[in-house]
């Protein structure tokens, strides 16, 4: 059984009583078979963090619950604030409670003799066998599991992603209690429910491996060097210090880069490595502490070198597509992607290619269910998204109205004339520089009504290589 190890180490101690130990949960209707247990903790380092709060639930073969226990920890350390804003527990919430050595008789009592199951179980698991290392050096925390993250996908779900909540309303169970101890235990209840009957074809998780993996193995090196990011950190800060209006791309990745890159292809499992890598690259340095963390997690985590390269590149991908969001990258944004790009390890040919492909799957989206040309179009050749366009004059308002579609359209509205711009916006009220610019290379002349009407009938993008030549009215 996956808890026989407990009859072993399970120390002799007074347990204070939790309000859920003295409150009966639920009706024994079977000898206890499973225990379903999750854990919220200080940080997302088994090594370093601590369990703040356990939750375990007990349910029979059938999958009934005999009953619920719940506590919080005090952990003697103080909670990471990024932790905190997840799952909501302060240092006051924890100050007066039991701390794990008090605790772990109940739960070495409620869990012995039976299969542990968590979802994502390598956190969970690793959590316990680190918090049990610590009162007895020497114990064995050898046992068997099962995640109901890898039963959830093999059981084909229908979902945009495998996190716990989104697999327990697959099932039918309101999840309330989202990242408390106890609220997702009973969503992974609910979810054991429906997935239990593919657990004898899915290999059991040996929660002990990854500690005996990480305490005996060599050093690995670091999944992303500090130093090399320190070499441009003088640079990001005085660029970012030019910025008075724009938002770096920085300060926008803590808001959806963790989904986004779940999205675009980091495996569910690695979930503990990529909050922490997104939550360092947010302020756009990762100092010494936050490499050393992702490098713990590599080994609790028991992550392959494809796992950190397929997270990596998910960041990346999710990177791209969020500058992406308003259109433009601009030279700023483009510097960032550069930075993390070679703090991860990808190549600046690889980050051209990204923004490209982001860029054209950005078009082709925008491009379709558009108007086609009437058959009695006379505006000559038509305007299509992506296009550069470039207003001077024009009335204040008709001008605005006109920008703000164009770009919600898919048209570029750049603030000066190259060869690369597709046309000159004007109704003919102003001639100064832009207008005396696109005169010299013979670019096209749009009145604003024109180009109201050529909004009308965009195009699909037609993706130019290299400058369009200038195109005569």
């Amino acid at each position: 059984m996956a808890f026989d190890w407990i009859r072993r180490n399970r120390r002799s101690s007074d347990m204070p009583e939790t309000e859920l130990q003295k409150r009966p949960t639920s009706v024994r209707v079977g000898a206890p078979a499973y225990s379903i247990v999750d854990v919220e903790t200080t940080g997302l380092s088994a090594r370093r963090d601590r369990i703040i709060e356990i939750a375990v639930i007990r349910v029979d073969g059938n999958g009934l619950v005999v009953d619920e226990w719940s506590t919080r920890i005090n952990p003697g350390v103080p909670i990471d604030p990024r932790a905190s804003a997840v799952h909501g527990i302060t240092d006051a919430d924890v100050r007066h409670a039991p701390d794990f050595r008090q605790v772990f008789p109940e739960f070495a009592s409620r869990v012995q003799g039976t299969e542990m199951v968590a979802h994502n179980i390598t956190f969970d698991a690793s959590f316990l066998a680190e918090e049990i290392l610590r009162l007895d050096p020497n114990a064995d925390v050898s046992g068997t599991g099962y995640c109901t993250l890898v039963l959830a996908r093999a059981h084909n779900f229908d979902v945009p992603n495998y996190r716990l909540s989104t697999c327990a309303e697959a099932v039918g169970h309101r999840h309330d209690g989202a990242h408390s101890a106890l609220g997702d235990a009973r969503a992974t209840v609910a979810l054991w429910r429906a997935v239990r009957h593919l657990a004898d074809e899915t290999t059991e998780f040996d929660w002990g491996a990854a500690h005996r993996k990480q305490r005996h193995a060599a050093s690995r090196p670091t999944p992303v060097d500090p130093h090399v990011h320190a070499r441009r950190a003088k640079n990001i800060a005085a660029r970012r210090a030019q910025l008075e209006t724009a938002t770096p791309l920085y300060s926008r990745l803590s808001r959806s880069l963790v989904a986004e890159a779940l999205d675009e292809g980091a495996p569910e499992t690695c979930l503990p490595y990529l909050q922490t890598l997104c939550d360092a690259l947010a302020d756009g340095v990762i100092d010494a502490d936050e490499a050393q963390a992702l490098t713990e997690l590599i080994d609790t985590q028991e992550m392959t070198p494809d796992d950190v390269a397929a997270c990596h590149g998910a960041v990346m991908r999710a990177m791209t597509f969020l500058a992406l969001e308003d259109g433009v990258v601009s030279r700023d944004e483009r510097a960032e992607l550069a930075d993390i790009a070679e703090l991860l390890g990808v190549t600046k040919a690889s980050v051209k290619r990204l923004l490209d492909s982001a860029l054209e799957a950005r078009h082709r989206a925008m491009g379709e269910n558009l108007r086609p040309l009437p058959a009695d179009w006379v505006l000559g050749e038509p305007l299509h998204v992506g296009d550069k366009v470039v207003f001077t004059g024009c009335d204040d308002h008709e001008r605005d109205h006109l920008e703000r579609r164009a770009k919600d359209s898919g048209v570029r509205v750049i603030g000066s004339v190259s060869r690369l711009t597709c046309m000159l916006i004007t109704d003919d009220s102003f001639h100064g520089t832009k207008d005396a610019r696109a005169r010299e290379l013979g670019l096209r002349r749009v009145a604003p009504g024109e180009f109201a009407i050529m909004l009308d009938y965009l195009q699909p993008a037609v993706p130019p290589p290299t400058a369009r030549p200038a195109r005569a009215r």
